[in-house]
């Protein structure tokens, strides 16, 4: 095998990794905008519930469930 050949495989092997990783990265940014969806929406969820509330949730003031 000529070095050409080589240098033609291994280019060939890198644009074939590189369209993988692509579309890993593809996928992965789709998973993180809709957890980041789910979050805002929990968020907003959580906002109206303390509003409900008569007065806002405050963590320091909650005792654990064993107390």
């Amino acid at each position: 095998m000529s070095g050409l050949t080589k240098l033609e495989e291994r280019l060939a092997w890198c644009e074939e990794y590189i369209d993988q990783l692509n579309d890993a990265l593809v996928d992965v940014n789709k998973r993180v905008a809709e957890l980041e969806r789910q979050n805002a929406r929990l968020i907003d969820e959580v906002r109206a519930l303390q509003n409900m509330s008569r007065e806002p949730f405050n963590p320091k003031d909650e005792k654990p469930p064993h107390y």
